[in-house]
């Protein structure tokens, strides 16, 4: 599964704003500097969060963003809904008919595969909705994982999503 560039380059930037905020606000400029990327990109995605009220724009000689909301109060799923719609979107398989008009399998209500999307969408969905923009900031890449050593090799390791 690939994770679109507007995702990850918003969360990472909405990260940022949210360790400044205990200090500061933080200005686009700024937020580009650090992520090394583009004032202009910058501001696109700071101007999706802002509009979905998860960030607010501060005037003045001291302006800046900062969170609008509490971190502790932000899923990842209303982060990435606000960036740029749901992660998935498996309705149908209309983006794939091969040399047809419309799938087959969709045309005679048989699709195997359709329900698997569905449900990795759901389980998508639901784990992004369970995650908080606090527990990133907090735990960040080891968020809700722990270290398992593998069957038999004892330098190799494994992360695992905890239950």
């Amino acid at each position: 599964m690939k994770i679109a560039p507007t995702w990850e380059y918003g969360l990472r930037c909405l990260l940022q704003i949210a360790r400044a905020q205990r200090r500061k606000s933080l200005s686009i400029p700024q937020v580009a500097r650090e992520e090394g990327l583009s004032v202009a990109y910058v501001g696109k995605l700071l101007n999706r969060l802002s509009k979905a009220g998860i960030i607010q724009g501060r005037r003045g000689r001291r302006g800046g963003y900062v969170l609008a909301k509490d971190a502790a109060a932000l899923s990842l799923y209303e982060v990435f809904q606000a960036l740029a719609g749901p992660l998935s979107r498996f309705e149908n398989c209309q983006n794939y008919p091969g040399a047809l008009q419309e799938c087959i399998h969709v045309a005679q209500n048989n699709c195997s595969i359709l329900p698997v999307w569905r449900r990795l969408d759901l389980l998508i969905n639901r784990t992004l909705s369970s995650v908080t923009l606090q527990e990133v900031l907090e735990e960040g890449a080891t968020f809700g994982q722990k270290r398992i050593r593998a069957s038999g090799q004892n330098s190799t390791a494994l992360l695992v999503k905890e239950a």
